[in-house]
Formats: structure tokens, C-alpha cells, sequence
């Protein structure tokens, strides 16, 4: 059976230094955070990311600018366009709780140039559209009022700065002011998420000086690998790793169709199934996920997409045991599903029921005692030379 979740606990002794230390996720020797921001993002596991800006208006992504060859000054009419008149902070902030994602990344500005912010340093901004709304600020207080934790995309490519490809100088001293008012303008925050940074060296984005700055203005915010430098962690993107990344924190970016901004012929959306083993498999690895929505041009999350939000927010409500502040398990990848850990417990997630048994191979540990999550229902386990072998119901009644 596919696309079905059942979860096993199982209470271990002796699980052993190796285990341990795959939970305990050090902190990176290159990570600037403090390690109390690292351990709060690697047990919150499941964030929301969201691409908006003025290309939601036409409903074909994020990159339609780039891809459809949109002259600049054809694009930026866009801008006249652009009143989102539904947008709520609050309904945004309640719909990832509801999702049980702890954490929003949002992009302020996406390569089109476009900023979701009021900067001084630019009138291509929702501020300066009839909207004439701080769309960031909103997002943040809301996060802010409510416990949620923000951390801000930002785009060092710019398709629509005319400094970006011919002045570059004045384009960096345009990128570092920017980033300033963004760690400046709305009290902590708990992030900066680069994109973008491909055309140029890291060298030439002058990281070092540029995670400095934002070091010295927000000394808890972590910061991602992608402005040419390893940062506190890396981003697989639409992609899961085979296994852990060598100790280095992960965070998988995913989409919930196929698109990042919104797009209105993308109808590819994963299912709460889908979503929630996607959850357990990089978990099960030591990483965390951050999934995709893309608001529609009037300011609300499309409904297709907060339905499956909601639903894996009502399966986290009730097994989240088995996600939040969990590490890698012992197993690497199995026929069967993926493992998490915590403490001296596993969880094991059933994606593909064995049928009256199921062997853990090479596990050789005591179990104290096993259950199913749902009902809490015990499970009968045996230790034998080829692992703990646990004796499962013949019905499979899974968890969503």
C-alpha cells in the first residue's frame, strides 16, 4: 500500500554513541549562528516558504519574467497592478500553524527586483504600488505576535537593477543596504535565505562581509550556502539526499505542485500522503523541510494547497512526537520507510506495510517496548541475530 503512513515506537536501551550523536546534529565548525538558534530550527523540522510578488499577477511562476523574455520596462507595468486587497498576515501566520510549520521564510525580493518591502533605496516596491503596503512588515509582526519564527529570501541576481550588469559595484552597495534595512527595520529575526548568487564568485559578493554584517545586526539569525559560502547549513532543493550530509544541516526545499510562485495551469499537487513520508524521509536523514506555497495575486494561499496543509497540520497534531525534535535514526534507506529519533525512542514510519513482521536489521539493542503511535496499540519485539524482529497486526490501518 503506497502513500500511507503507520508509525511505530519503539523504547530502546543501549542505542549507542553512534545514534546519539546522529540526533545531537552538531553545530558546523564554519556556523556563525549560536548554537541555541541551530538546536531551535533543527527541532522545529517543518517551515513554510513562500514565493509572492508582482509575477503572481500573470500566473505563470516566478520566473516568467526570464523565461517568457518580458522586456523590463513591459514587466515593471506590473507594478500598477498590484493591490492585493485580500492579503491577511494573520490568516498567513495561522495557516502554518495549522500546518504545524514552525517557521515562514518569505521571499522580500525574488530575481525579478521587485521588493516586497518599503526600502529607501528603491520605488520598485509594494510600497509603491497601490497597494502602498510593507507586505515583510506585516508578515513579521504577525510572526512576531504570534510565536512563529521569520526569516526573509533574498535575491542577490536582480533581472530588473540596470547597476546589476554594469555596474556592479553600485549593485553590491545597493544589495548590502538593502540587506541592512532588512536587519534593521523590524526587530529580530531568525534568518537570511540567499538565492541567486550563481553568476558571480563568492569573492565578488564579498560574503565574508556580508555575513558579518548581518552577524553584528542580527547575531541569532542563521544564514543559508547559497551567497557563495557554506553558511549554517545547506538547501537541496526539489531533490531529498540518499543519506545524512556528512553532519553538515540540511534544510530540503520542496514545492507543493511544481511551481514556486503562483501559477494557475500547475494542478501537479502533492497529496497529504506524499507530503507528510517527504517529511519523515528527511527528518529520518537530520534535515528539515521548508515547503513551498504561492499566494494568488489578491493576497490569499490558493485553497488546493492550504487543504494540504491543513491536513498534514492535523496528522503533526496528533503523531508530531515522531518530527519535532527528532534526528536520524540508525537504518539508512529501507524497503519498508524511514526512521526518526529521539531520546531512546524510534519512530518507525511504515510506508509499505511488511505484513506480520517486520525485521530491523542490524539493530541490536533491547527494546523495552513498542507500540503503535495511532491507538497506542503494543507491539510484540524479539531480539534475534539478525536484529529486532516486531510481530505487527495483519490489518494495516494507516495513520493518514
Amino acid at each position: 500500500m503506497k502513500n500511507a503512513v503507520q508509525i511505530l515506537v519503539l523504547v530502546c536501551t543501549g542505542l549507542g554513541a553512534g545514534l546519539a550523536m546522529a540526533q545531537e546534529q552538531p553545530v558546523p565548525v564554519d556556523a556563525g549562528a549560536p548554537a541555541e538558534s541551530i538546536r531551535s530550527w533543527v527541532n522545529d523540522r517543518f517551515g513554510m516558504f513562500i514565493h509572492w510578488g508582482i509575477y503572481s499577477l500573470l500566473g505563470r511562476g516566478e520566473w516568467v519574467m526570464f523565461n517568457e523574455k518580458i522586456p523590463v520596462e513591459e514587466y515593471e507595468k506590473l507594478q500598477a497592478r498590484f493591490n492585493p486587497t485580500k492579503f491577511d498576515a494573520e490568516a498567513w501566520v495561522r495557516l502554518a500553524k495549522a500546518a504545524g510549520q514552525r517557521y515562514i521564510t518569505i521571499t522580500s525580493k525574488h530575481h525579478d527586483g521587485f521588493c516586497m518591502f518599503d526600502s529607501a533605496l528603491t520605488t520598485y516596491s509594494s510600497m509603491h504600488s497601490p497597494a502602498h503596503r510593507d507586505f515583510i512588515g506585516e508578515l513579521t509582526r504577525a510572526c512576531q505576535r504570534n510565536g512563529v519564527k521569520i526569516q526573509y529570501y533574498y535575491s542577490l541576481l536582480d533581472w530588473h537593477h540596470p547597476d546589476y550588469r554594469t555596474n556592479f559595484a553600485a549593485y553590491l552597495d545597493y544589495a548590502f543596504g538593502q540587506i541592512r534595512e532588512l536587519c534593521t527595520k523590524y526587530g529580530r529575526i531568525d534568518g537570511i535565505w540567499f538565492d541567486g548568487g550563481w553568476e558571480h564568485s563568492w569573492q565578488e559578493w564579498q560574503a565574508p562581509k556580508l555575513i558579518a554584517m548581518i552577524r553584528k545586526l542580527q547575531p541569532h539569525a542563521l544564514v543559508n550556502d547559497r551567497a557563495g559560502w557554506g553558511g549554517d547549513y545547506a538547501t537541496p532543493e526539489q531533490t531529498i539526499p540518499p543519506g545524512m550530509l556528512g553532519g553538515r544541516l540540511f534544510e530540503c526545499c520542496f514545492t507543493i505542485n511544481n511551481s514556486w510562485g503562483y501559477n494557475a495551469y500547475d494542478r501537479a499537487f502533492k497529496s497529504p500522503q506524499q507530503i507528510v513520508m517527504m517529511l519523515a524521509d528527511i527528518v529520518g536523514k537530520g534535515g528539515n523541510l521548508l515547503l513551498n506555497v504561492g499566494p494568488l495575486p489578491t493576497g490569499e494561499i490558493p485553497n488546493e494547497q492550504a487543504y494540504r496543509l491543513r491536513q498534514v497540520g492535523e496528522w503533526l497534531a496528533k503523531y508530531g512526537e515522531s518530527i519535532y525534535g527528532c534526528g536520524a535514526g540508525p537504518f539508512a534507506q529501507t524497503p519498508w520507510g524511514r526512521c526518526t529519533a529521539k531520546g531512546n525512542r524510534l519512530y518507525i514510519h511504515l510506508f509499505e506495510w511488511p505484513g506480520r513482521e517486520l525485521t530491523l536489521a542490524g539493530l541490536r539493542t533491547k527494546v523495552k517496548a513498542a507500540r503503535l503511535l495511532k491507538g497506542n496499540v503494543p507491539v510484540k519485539a524479539r531480539l534475534t541475530e539478525d536484529g529486532v524482529v516486531l510481530g505487527l497486526p495483519e490489518e494495516f490501518v494507516p495513520d493518514l
